[in-house]
């Protein structure tokens, strides 16, 4: 029987207003979340805007419904959803017939150990990573891909047209937006669960060496630019060195140009885990 201990917990707002990343663990279980930014300039019912107090409340749903004991992950997601969903649609009615694209989405990954395996389930761009000693692994839902690169083109094209606005940029997103949880766009977490059964699901073997890194999108550049990371990724101090390299490099990028993206800082979130053998 293994364990889970968390080595660390790293949570750094970028250059928005709110962080919308989430990460926690209880017991065997963990998870992170990755609000999508509001692009319809829909509400903010909160100090805290309405997609950060979404992900939050989201998150200690979570944790409230593994108080009740052993649960699949995708039951787990889809009851946590279904109470957070209940708590805004109390307090704000007009939600429950809302289009789901306007409403909070969220990328997310999540795992728990049962036995000598470890389930997850991955929906959008977060990631769990694991080295056992010799291998490393990856676990993420490149599907997402597609409607990133459609922005990023579109993104190009403003710029090659010298036509770049806040105005036109956020369009951008929203046509993109209303193609989520649909056929031929992208599957997401999302205020009605919609997206959850067309998650990433699987096992995976680990051991007593096993390393295990969870994290979202905004950690991943790092991937991106040190394709030959090793070992040392899964370790505390270097992983502290990674996101002090990351973040000095994407402020240094005042133009967004030596990576096209959305933001010049997204969030960051990271955690680190090791597997113990229990008793």
């Amino acid at each position: 029987m293994y364990l889970l201990k968390s080595l660390m917990h790293t949570s750094l707002k970028g250059d928005g207003k709110f962080n919308e990343d989430i990460a926690s663990y209880a017991g065997n279980y963990f998870w992170v979340i990755d609000g999508a930014t509001d692009v319809f300039n829909y509400a903010e019912v909160s100090q805290e805007g309405l997609v950060s107090s979404y992900v939050n409340t989201l998150s200690m749903s979570i944790k409230n419904n593994l108080i009740k004991g052993d649960i699949s992950l995708s039951k787990l997601l889809k009851q946590s959803i279904d109470d957070t969903g209940l708590f805004y649609e109390h307090k704000y009615p007009y939600m429950a017939n809302e289009y789901e694209y306007k409403l909070p989405s969220f990328s997310v990954a999540m795992g728990r150990i049962v036995g000598s395996v470890m389930e997850y389930l991955v929906l959008g761009d977060c990631y769990i990573e694991l080295f056992d000693g010799s291998k490393r692994s990856l676990i993420t839902d490149i599907r997402i891909k597609n409607a990133t690169r459609y922005n990023k083109q579109e993104l190009r094209n403003l710029q090659n047209m010298g036509v770049v606005s806040k105005e036109n940029e956020v369009a951008i997103y929203q046509k993109t937006r209303m193609t989520m949880n649909t056929e031929g766009g992208y599957w997401i977490g999302s205020f009605f669960a919609s997206g959850i059964d067309k998650a990433i699901t699987g096992s995976i073997d680990i051991n007593e060496k096993t390393r295990i890194l969870c994290y979202t999108d905004g950690y991943d550049l790092y991937n991106v630019l040190n394709a030959e990371a090793t070992e040392q990724h899964f370790e505390t101090t270097s992983i502290e060195n990674n996101i002090n390299s990351l973040v000095e490099m994407l402020n240094n990028d005042n133009e967004r140009t030596k990576f096209t993206r959305t933001r010049k800082v997204d969030d960051l979130t990271v955690q680190l885990f090791e597997i113990v053998k229990g008793r």
